[in-house]
């Protein structure tokens, strides 16, 4: 079965399959894709697009092999041309800035065509976001280091300090701002980066439960609640950063914000 995305990579020998029209038409009014879908397929590394599917005078060609079979060396395919328009793009982003950086450019260093680029991305800034969804998983080995056997205020301070650190040295300044202009547009959506779900919620309330359960901090706090709050008051300071920068520190003001809270969360 075929989507909007699929790239068919095929290899001779190649069989002609007239009644593949038919088929990928029949399918598309049965699932929802419009009859303007483009699908792209390649040989030897060539892409190659099908006008339409809504074209009848169009000729579709693919391997003899099944197109079961050549599933999994499809999927591995498209992840490595994913990977690679996604490190270029961060590449070009840190080295140009994002707006100085066209698709052009981006689909050039990468080696791939236009099509390519939209089967995996709807824009230029899909590759940030996507690199801004693998942070969490950064978080979660940064935090592997901290001791867990010490003072939870002390936890706390470290990791809201290692948060700032990545912001500005992994993702930076620049594309933290095509974010936020991103969203402003509603060009994406930041829906997945305020989930309870995440680890760097998860990780903050650890953090608050361990301290309230060894009673370094109050025994009614509810760590959840606390850590959403942590948590959005770094995406304000974010926000701040990026538009105060560099007049607002973003690790100091978010050390005394931590500090603040700490206080008050402190068992007496």
């Amino acid at each position: 079965m075929f989507s909007s995305e699929d790239t068919i990579y095929a290899s001779s020998p190649w069989r002609r399959i007239p009644s593949l029209n038919r088929s990928i038409r029949a399918m598309s009014s049965s699932s929802g894709i419009s009859t303007s879908t483009r699908f792209h397929f390649t040989y030897h590394g060539m892409l190659i697009s099908q006008p339409s599917i809504a074209s009848t005078s169009c000729q579709v060609y693919i391997s003899s092999m099944s197109v079961a079979g050549a599933g999994g060396i499809r999927r591995e395919r498209a992840q490595e041309t994913r990977q690679r328009i996604l490190d270029n793009a961060l590449k070009l982003f840190r080295e140009r800035g994002f707006d100085a950086t066209s698709l052009d450019a981006i689909v050039d260093s990468a080696g791939v065509t236009k099509g390519a680029f939209y089967a995996h991305y709807d824009s230029k800034i899909g590759p940030v976001r996507e690199y801004l969804d693998t942070l969490d998983l950064d978080y979660r080995s940064r935090y592997a280091a901290i001791p867990k056997d010490g003072d939870p205020s002390v936890s706390l301070s470290a990791f809201a300090d290692t948060v700032a650190e990545m912001l500005g040295s992994c993702v930076g300044l620049d594309l933290l701002r095509a974010v936020y202009r991103a969203e402003v547009a509603q060009e994406i959506s930041l829906d997945p980066f305020v989930s309870r779900d995440r680890d760097l919620y998860r990780i903050f309330e650890e953090i608050l439960e361990r301290g309230r359960d060894d009673g370094a901090f109050r025994r009614d706090i509810d760590g959840a609640r606390v850590a959403g709050h942590i948590v959005m008051a770094i995406r304000g300071m974010v926000f701040e950063w990026c538009a105060r920068a560099p007049a607002f520190d973003l690790r100091e003001e978010l050390a005394a914000h931590i500090a603040l809270l700490t206080d008050g969360i402190t068992a007496r």
